[in-house]
């Protein structure tokens, strides 16, 4: 039978009846000292630790057969589910030859279990519709095709494994690396291909190995670890150092799931009261980008005047043609909410929220290698009216989004010689 992954929680009623009542328990040595607690029978460990010592399986079934054949209720527990890679088939075989009478009680393997309790899907609605477990062992076997891989007791291959990998995913393709899920020590690690087999470094033995075309839905999983590996602090700085606010693109369309995982990532930010006072309209059609453009052009003529001399023609170089090259608009509203803690006193928290969920998405893009361009030089209320918002609906962003022409080193601004970056104002306790 099978004894789930983790501990005690995650054990079936089943599961728990037959621990109750069997007078002999033969278990792997991976099964959860809180599971073994609630025997109330013999205790005799069998099976192998990952990679180290084991008791031979003929002896393991010989030894079955025996206390079985006395007539007792004998109980073989096995972590996870015992016919997912388990050879928990293999001691049904032998016990059905010798005339032995059993039952087979499944447990939840890890291969789902333990991805489902850090809130990794194995499949989701545009995103994958299908998921395969292999076992890592032999990097020299062909992986096998799935939207979702999942590969177990893969810590000694990852060397070879990465090279399997790369012959059929980019470099950049995510993964994460998943060690005693709901025991003490538990390890999540984030990464892409490219981080092996360095990411899996002082990992526990019998680590499982998730790769997953997203990674938004960890942020809702409470059990995540709290410190990144240092190949995932380098990716999120870098995507935060190198975002640009850009005004070329390409026309090539962003596909669906990208622009899903953005979204989640938009979704996931925090908001005041949990408020969430966000919509986006979603702007696609050629015509009305041209009347935003319009209503665009307008607005540069009035702030044009603004300015004088020479920053008069530094104004002027700076063009805004990507709000026609742009596959996609969004428009970014703050939306109405119900009364809720927190923002009473500071009402314009509710704004700061959105944006907190464009900062949320503009860094997810650029981990894409999208680019996002944020329109300023808009009427809000003109904008609002085109669209047909509400009127309690407020303009609070106006992006374009595609993949760039060109990823620039710089901002734009400084590179024109609007203005440089100042240091940063820091003041400890109060101000001077």
């Amino acid at each position: 039978m099978g004894a789930g992954f983790g501990g005690p929680e995650h054990l079936t009623l089943k599961a728990l009846r037959v621990l109750e009542v069997a007078e002999v328990v033969l278990h792997d040595r991976l099964v959860h000292p809180g599971v073994l607690a609630l025997a109330k029978g013999e205790l005799v460990p069998v099976g192998k630790e990952g990679y180290g010592g084991k008791t031979p399986r003929e002896a393991i079934t010989a030894r079955l057969i025996a206390l079985a054949g006395g007539g007792g209720v004998v109980a073989r527990l096995k972590g996870g589910d015992p016919m997912v890679f388990g050879r928990g088939g293999e001691e049904a075989l032998a016990l059905r030859r010798a005339g032995i009478p059993f039952e087979v009680v499944p447990g939840v393997t890890s291969a789902v279990g333990a991805l489902s309790a850090l809130g990794l899907p194995l499949t989701h609605r545009g995103l994958a519709r299908s998921f395969a477990v292999a076992t890592g062992h032999d990097p020299a076997l062909p992986l096998p095709r799935a939207d979702t891989l999942v590969l177990l007791m893969p810590l000694h291959t990852l060397g070879g494994l990465k090279e399997r990998l790369l012959e059929r995913f980019p470099p950049e393709t995510p993964l994460a690396l998943l060690a005693r899920v709901g025991w003490p020590g538990e390890a999540v690690r984030l990464g892409r291909v490219e981080d092996l087999p360095g990411l899996g470094e002082g990992l526990p033995p019998r680590p499982s190995w998730w790769w997953g075309r997203w990674w938004g839905f960890m942020a809702n999983s409470s059990r995540r670890t709290t410190a990144f590996s240092e190949a995932e602090k380098a990716a999120v700085y870098r995507a935060l150092l190198t975002r640009r606010d850009i005004r070329h693109f390409r026309p090539d369309p962003i596909p669906e799931e990208v622009l899903e995982r953005l979204y989640q990532a938009f979704h996931a930010a925090p908001s005041v009261g949990l408020t969430q006072p966000w919509a986006i309209v979603e702007i696609r059609e050629r015509a009305t980008k041209e009347r935003v453009f319009a209503l665009h052009q307008e607005a540069r003529a009035r702030e044009r005047a603004l300015f004088q001399g020479k920053a008069q023609r530094v104004y002027d170089r700076l063009r805004l043609e990507g709000l026609l090259e742009a596959p996609l608009h969004l428009a970014v509203f703050q939306r109405p909410v119900a009364r809720s803690l927190g923002h009473h006193t500071m009402p314009e928290t509710l704004a700061y929220s959105v944006v907190l969920a464009v900062g949320n998405l503009w860094t997810a893009a650029r981990a894409e290698g999208i680019g996002v361009g944020w329109v300023s030089i808009l009427e809000p209320e003109a904008v609002a009216r085109l669209l047909g918002a509400p009127p309690d609906y407020r303009l609070l962003a106006y992006l374009c989004l595609g993949y760039p022409r060109a990823w620039p080193d710089e901002p734009l601004l400084e590179r024109a010689g609007w203005r440089q970056r100042e240091p940063l104002l820091r003041y400890r306790e109060r101000f001077p």
